[in-house]
């Protein structure tokens, strides 16, 4: 009956240390898991600034009802288009064009993400004037995602509305701006540039 007993807490105990163990690699790994938007703000910091005025508001924002319903979208519209690798029906794009012209930088960021999927040319000759108007976005991370979805689109058109972000005060954008600039250039002329 004894040894029962202690090869069930021997058990239970192995038990415990193997989901502390396995807990504290995910830990570990969501802590270095890149956060663009915690980066962005330690920039800031380091530069002698607070984060964007649009970050604080957020959190006011994400504590209403408006806000769980828009993230109830989000996710569905962003599972279709991520699950797909495209931004296919005229409803989405107009999601995303919706999106990009929101008061909330999370939607304008979501947006440029949806846009940076689309692969026909009607959607992106439709989509390219907003995520290029975000480029001057009073938010950096809404700078950063436009720069980033610029480059994915494939359009070497934008590549001139992308030179003045390399003097971005906020070096992950003006890298994400080099990143896109390097990537349109790198690809062969199937889009003329302007």
């Amino acid at each position: 009956m004894n040894s029962a007993i202690l090869i069930n807490k021997a058990v239970l105990v192995a038990v415990c240390v193997t989901v502390a163990f396995v807990a504290a690699v995910f830990w570990n790994l969501h802590r270095r898991a890149p956060n663009t938007e915690w980066l962005i703000r330690e920039q800031w910091r380091s530069m002698g600034g607070v984060p964007d005025a649009d970050q604080r508001d957020e959190v006011s924002w994400k504590k209403t009802p408006e806000y769980v319903s828009v993230r109830a979208k989000m996710i569905s519209i962003g599972d279709a288009v991520f699950g797909r690798r495209s931004l296919t029906t005229p409803d989405e794009v107009e999601v995303a064009i919706s999106w990009m012209d929101s008061p909330h930088y999370q939607l304008r960021r979501a947006g440029t993400e949806l846009a940076a999927f689309a692969r026909s040319e009607p959607a992106r000759s439709v989509l390219l004037p907003h995520v290029e108007g975000l480029l001057s976005d009073r938010t950096s991370v809404v700078r950063l995602f436009a720069a980033d979805c610029l480059g994915k689109m494939g359009d070497k058109s934008a590549i001139p509305s992308l030179r003045p972000l390399l003097k971005d005060p906020i070096p992950l954008v003006a890298k994400a701006a080099e990143d896109a600039i390097s990537k349109l250039q790198s690809l062969k002329d199937t889009v003329p540039e302007k």
